[in-house]
């Protein structure tokens, strides 16, 4: 694999863990990687190698953190005593599912750095068990997934369709580091859903 690849990786991540955040803050790139040596590019991308490994096994944690999340939060709906409570549960399990979902990509994103997957379903099973439903107030739950082959330019909210599934960017030239949303307009703690 490229170590200028590598690095790019590093950087377009979402969640830098503050360790490899500080260690990249500690180091600059020289202006022109060509005068490095071949000695000094390899040194270079071992470091680099180590720093995606280091990433890979936080946002692993993060995952595996953020699925324990959802089972308590599951367990939290069943037990509400109001409509009003249940429906803020599901609006925190929606958020969470949509952290798990990007938690694997980013995942994958260090696993296979040169590629963006074609939808969710190439995340499952080796990132995701499979796509999680989306149980939003107001829309019908889904596990209902809009792949969005092009940007053209245009912001995600151009996309919602409002029909309470995940829309997924495919684009590869999209300009964000997030790329899966909800299709949701509906408002939770002062945000539309498709703005988390």
């Amino acid at each position: 694999m490229n170590f200028i690849k590598m690095l790019a990786v590093l950087c377009a991540l979402a969640i830098v863990p503050a360790q490899a955040r500080a260690q990249a803050e500690k180091k600059t790139e020289p202006a022109d990687l060509r005068s490095l040596s071949n000695a000094q590019l390899e040194q270079r991308k071992i470091e680099l190698t180590s720093q995606l490994k280091a990433v890979r096994a936080q946002l692993t944690g993060l995952k595996a953190d953020a699925e324990q999340s959802d089972l308590k939060i599951q367990r939290m709906i069943a037990s509400a005593k109001t409509p009003a409570m249940k429906d803020r549960g599901r609006m925190l399990l929606a958020r969470n599912r949509l952290s798990i979902i990007r938690d694997a990509l980013q995942i994958y994103y260090c696993d296979k750095p040169d590629k963006v997957p074609s939808s969710l379903a190439d995340l499952v099973p080796s990132y995701l068990d499979e796509v999680p439903e989306l149980d939003i107030p107001g829309y019908k739950k889904t596990g209902n997934v809009t792949v969005l082959k092009k940007a053209n330019g245009a912001g995600i909210s151009n996309f919602v369709a409002n029909k309470g599934g995940w829309l997924y960017m495919a684009d590869p030239a999209w300009g964000q580091s997030e790329r899966v949303f909800m299709d949701a307009r509906v408002m939770f703690e002062g945000k539309a859903l498709f703005q988390y």
